[in-house]
């Protein structure tokens, strides 16, 4: 078998039904990625109705790995508070990250229920 006979099959296997559909597929999918990021929690920030800043709660960081300093990919934990119409809330950080002072967080109606 030759290489041109090879080109001549492929061409003959891609006809415009196949193309066609191939097109729909690839199209769909990036519509589906658009989609997927537009409901992805950063977007939730464009949707919030309130954000308010929230301070790192003194002698909470928590290292959640063994030894005195644990290891670089353990979680750390850490508790910020906030205050909204003179009521303080507190919301809980994990990540593998050492948390930051401040962090912005947002919310709708129910201040209890804010993310980040």
């Amino acid at each position: 078998m030759t290489s041109n006979s090879l080109f001549q099959q492929a061409i003959e296997l891609f006809t415009p039904k196949i193309l066609i559909l191939l097109v729909a597929f690839i199209v769909s999918l990036i519509i589906a990625i658009k989609i997927n990021a537009d409901l992805s929690v950063t977007k939730g920030k464009k949707h919030a109705k309130h954000s308010v800043k929230a301070m790192l709660k003194d002698g909470s960081v928590y290292h959640h790995g063994e030894g005195k300093y644990g290891s670089v990919t353990d979680p750390i934990s850490a508790s910020y508070t906030y205050s909204i119409d003179g009521k303080t809330y507190e919301y809980r950080f994990m990540e593998r990250a050492v948390p930051p002072t401040t962090i912005t967080l947002y919310y709708n109606d129910n201040p209890k229920a804010a993310w980040r």
